[in-house]
């Protein structure tokens, strides 16, 4: 389902325990009047609800690669509801992605998919990297974020999903890309030689590429070194990771099946628990679950 309802930002409903919900008609209404109270523009909110997707019950990269898919079979399976000021970091990549797509160098695509009509027999499965330089043969995802990683690796995650995005293109049944569809040979590179995320901070760009350490003959042959190369699935590592979390996905979006919370979820003091807007129901469920399990075994706090 898709996002059913608005929590109002308006300062007078910002201490409250209960959030204010209208519906997305309302909330631009609100905005038309001029006279709101919150910081968003009527302007700004038709652009901003016009990006939110119903991904109905599509597998693609993005689910697989979810941190909880707990809370994505909740949202798609009631609904939800959310403020505007949650959804503007999502609103604000897409606005970006958006411009890529008009700036990409010739011989690259921006924001094409990839679809496998029937992955390993258990269903249909797409993806859709953000650009690829076929020329050159280098995939690259961008990420808009409050603060680039300090570190000199991408997070493990997004290297997964760059590497799920490559198995898609080099194996993808048909490509739709600006409205039509494509074969997928004039999409795929000879040569892969680069997986690399771009974060994106307020600073400007930090790309990383994707890569392991190796141990490899010094050049003189006396000696043992360590480097670092690109770290780019083999088909049978892909194939392998895609099909253990196509297996859970498929449980809980097609079996209609709850799935468990993620252990480093477990208490939901994890960060992506608060803004999560299914956490309430997430919890509940739990305790519907588990009326016998105790507090202090889960380490779990009960909202007040």
């Amino acid at each position: 389902m898709p996002l059913t309802g608005i929590r109002c930002c308006a300062p007078k409903y910002a201490k409250s325990d209960i959030p204010h919900v209208v519906t997305k008609e309302q909330c631009l209404d609100c905005a038309a009047s001029r006279t709101n109270t919150c910081e968003f523009t009527y302007e700004i909110l038709n652009l901003m609800y016009g990006e939110v997707q119903d991904r109905e019950d599509r597998i693609s990269t993005t689910t697989l690669t979810s941190k909880c898919l707990r809370s994505e079979f909740l949202k798609r399976a009631e609904g939800y509801t959310e403020s505007p000021r949650r959804l503007w970091p999502s609103f604000r990549g897409t606005q970006f992605h958006q411009q890529l797509e008009k700036a990409a160098r010739p011989g690259s695509v921006a924001e094409a998919r990839f679809h496998i009509d029937d992955f390993m027999g258990m269903g249909p499965l797409s993806g859709s990297p953000d650009l690829l330089d076929v020329e050159e043969g280098i995939l690259y995802d961008y990420k808009t974020n409050k603060e680039n990683p300090r570190f000199a690796y991408p997070w493990g995650d997004h290297s997964q999903q760059v590497n799920v995005n490559r198995y898609l293109v080099d194996h993808a049944d048909w490509v739709e890309w600006q409205g039509k569809t494509y074969d997928p040979e004039q999409f795929r590179p000879k040569d892969w030689q680069a997986l690399v995320l771009v974060y994106i901070d307020t600073n400007g760009p930090k790309p990383l590429e994707v890569t392991r350490s190796e141990d490899v003959s010094t050049k003189d042959g006396k000696g043992r070194k360590k480097v670092r190369v690109p770290d780019i699935w083999g088909d049978e590592h892909a194939q392998q990771w895609i099909a253990e979390r196509y297996a859970a996905v498929k449980e809980a979006f097609v079996g209609g099946r709850l799935p468990e919370i993620p252990p480093e979820f477990q208490g939901w003091e994890h960060p992506l628990c608060g803004f999560c807007p299914k956490k309430h129901e997430c919890i509940e469920d739990f305790y519907r679950e588990n009326p016998v399990r105790t507090e202090k075994t889960y380490q779990i706090r009960r909202p007040a």
